[in-house]
């Protein structure tokens, strides 16, 4: 006697499944079917339950963090960038001064990145490369000795100094103090295509650090 049946079909079997279940049911035996979608390789964030007029559907990817996990978060984003904006006012115009004389060109660099739902937005940054080092070579991906690097930029990266002003896009709303990186669209455009499910990442705000980073 069968106590309990698993099936797992894939998605272009369901058909089947419903046979299996039907020809159980024709029978007088008490079998517990217990259905396993083959869809773990798609839920990538989190899956919900919800129910739709009596029929239970399942929710794939869902938005991680909304309502008031969103709203508390950010309220510590507020809190923490502005109070880390005002007790590194001092450092900030000494790295600012170093910039400035390290090289002729201005103290902050802009770029666009991409941020929340695909939405793109500029990111400040301490400029620790030449100015317009991309003017001949367009995007370029950073390397360990790359020649566009200035002496004071190169010390910036390491300590990862460079990317404090990023507290003023925190503060902005554009970014969050923990997230996934930014990266740029022209990047963005190609990842995409090489790393699955990459976009996900777009469903949560960026931050100046985050798991990557840590680890």
């Amino acid at each position: 006697q069968v106590d309990h049946l698993y099936v797992a079909l894939p998605l272009d079997q369901h058909v089947r499944m419903l046979e299996i279940i039907e020809t159980v049911n024709r029978e007088c035996v008490d079998v517990d079917v217990k259905v396993v979608p083959d869809l773990l390789q798609f839920i990538a964030l989190r899956a919900g339950l919800e129910d739709l007029d009596g029929v239970p559907i399942i929710h794939i990817n869902d938005v991680p963090l909304q309502g008031l996990g969103a709203a508390l978060k950010r309220v510590i984003d507020v809190a923490l960038s502005g109070a880390a904006l005002l007790l590194l006012a001092v450092p900030y115009a000494i790295l600012a001064l170093a910039v400035r004389l390290s090289s002729p060109g201005p103290v902050f660099y802009h770029q666009e990145r991409m941020g929340l739902d695909g939405k793109s937005f500029t990111i400040v940054k301490f400029r620790s490369m030449y100015d317009d080092a991309e003017r001949d070579t367009g995007p370029v991906w950073a390397q360990a000795s790359d020649p566009r690097v200035t002496p004071v930029g190169r010390f910036l990266r390491r300590s990862n100094l460079d990317e404090l002003p990023q507290l003023w896009n925190v503060l902005r709303g554009d970014m969050s103090i923990v997230g996934p990186r930014p990266e740029r669209p022209h990047f963005v455009a190609q990842f995409k295509h090489k790393i699955p499910q990459y976009m996900l990442r777009h469903k949560v705000k960026p931050g100046i650090t985050g798991w990557a980073q840590v680890n």
